[in-house]
């Protein structure tokens, strides 16, 4: 199944160009707020911030999620350079096999990392309202990095990137306990094609979102719970057995990845 918008990821980037954010009044400038949230289908514009988020296959697996948490290390919005396009694939046109694609000016989000809790939208520390170089931006490059050192997140994230709990249930059966942690690095880049106008003359709202209805994507959940006899709760890791049988370091990793997208509202 294809994202409603194209996403790319990348593990290295040059820039050409980078700007702070900073706290002005002049005309150049632009003002925004970013949302992050974890929604159960691609209706993100329609789809409001719950308590609890409910994904499930056509197996009759059914996940209710009570915390959705994710440590991000930095964010930033970029724009292309009008010699420096690049296609839906994150290619360059005029070099089809640069996957690079950087180019264009950029606005850094300081004040990270932050711990984002996906199903509120609230970040720790509070991202709240920023200030930047107003202009046409058609990404948002978000370093996804683990918890690690002194940061606060490392206590309620356990060293992990992402740390998620709730309730299981096959084909309507009982409910039961289970926790997803998975912990790796990543530079993603999500882009909207349209562009986002982001001008001076109003308080914008960037959108990221996930659509969790892709976590289970090309995954046996039925399969593996039966084969590992699994009546209680459930740990979901690289290391666990239902994590090795999932093969969580692979491909819900790669749906996570995917399952990003951005608007402007």
């Amino acid at each position: 199944m294809k994202n409603a918008m194209p996403l790319y990821a990348v593990l290295a980037s040059a820039t050409l160009f980078s700007a702070c954010l900073f706290q002005s009044k002049d005309e150049n400038t632009a003002s925004a707020k970013f949302e992050f949230k974890a929604v159960s289908s691609a209706a993100l514009a329609k789809t409001s911030a719950g308590e609890t988020l409910v994904i499930g296959d056509t197996s009759g697996v059914r996940l209710t999620f009570t915390e959705a948490l994710i440590h991000i290390k930095k964010i930033q919005l970029k724009s292309e350079s009008d010699d420096d396009k690049c296609d839906d694939s994150g290619s360059k046109v005029e070099d089809p096999a640069d996957k690079d694609c950087d180019g264009g000016s950029e606005a850094t989000v300081n004040g990270g990392p932050y711990i984002l809790n996906l199903l509120t939208g609230a970040s720790t520390p509070d991202i709240g309202t920023l200030t930047f170089p107003a202009g046409v931006y058609d990404r948002v490059k978000i370093h996804i990095h683990h918890a690690e050192g002194k940061d606060t997140s490392s206590t309620s994230l356990g060293g992990n990137t992402l740390m998620a709990k709730g309730t299981y249930s096959s084909a309507g059966g009982e409910e039961k306990p289970f926790t997803m942690a998975l912990r790796f690095n990543e530079i993603i880049q999500i882009r909207n094609p349209a562009g986002m106008n982001l001008d001076a003359d109003a308080l914008h709202t960037i959108i990221v979102g996930l659509n969790a209805g892709q976590w289970l994507r090309n995954l046996n959940v039925a399969g593996c719970l039966k084969s590992l006899g699994a009546n209680g709760a459930v740990i979901l890791n690289e290391d666990s057995d239902m994590g090795k049988c999932l093969d969580a370091e692979h491909i819900i990793k790669d749906n996570f990845r995917t399952s990003f997208k951005v608007h402007k509202k």
